[in-house]
This record gives C-alpha cells, sequence and structure tokens, in this order.
C-alpha cells in the first residue's frame, strides 16, 4: 500500500472514530442523569427546598459571609438601641 493510500485509509479511519463517538455521545446524555427525563421538576424542587432553607437561615440572621462573632455584635448593638429607646420613653428595662 502506497503512503498516499494509507493516509487517505487512516483519515477515513479517524472520521468513522470521530463520527461514532459523537453519536454515542448524544445517545449517553439524559436530561437528568437516570434517564427518566425530568430533570427540570426535580431542579425546581431542590431550587424551592433550597429557597425555603435559605429565608429560614436569613430569619434566624444567619446570613451567608457572617461570623458568629459578628452576629453577636450586631445583637449587642440591637439590645442597645431597644434599651436607648426604651430609656427615653421615660422607665429602664
Amino acid at each position: 500500500m502506497s503512503k498516499r493510500k494509507f493516509l487517505i485509509f487512516m483519515s477515513l479511519v479517524l472520521a468513522v472514530v470521530v463520527l461514532a463517538w459523537g453519536i454515542g455521545q448524544i445517545y449517553a446524555q439524559s436530561q437528568n442523569g437516570n434517564g427518566n427525563g425530568n430533570g427540570n421538576a426535580h431542579q425546581n424542587q431542590l431550587k424551592d427546598a433550597e429557597n425555603a432553607a435559605a429565608a429560614l437561615r436569613a430569619a434566624q440572621g444567619l446570613h451567608r459571609g457572617v461570623t458568629s462573632d459578628q452576629r453577636w455584635a450586631a445583637a449587642e448593638r440591637n439590645a442597645a438601641r431597644i434599651a436607648a429607646a426604651d430609656h427615653g420613653k421615660g422607665g429602664q428595662k
């Protein structure tokens, strides 16, 4: 076999391998990883649960990136503000 025919043959083999691999990847994919096609519904459920958990943490003052020392300092500042406001109303607590 001449060098030119060998290169043409190898180019064709490479093209077939590349096309077969690409088609195999298309069939291997699924919408949610387990093949049943309900990926979006499951993702929406997770997002709803994550949003509810984030709302609960925010209501408790547990914000992302806030340390416990910062939370304690904020609580002390709020207590001082409440005490100052109560003191201005004529009574101390």
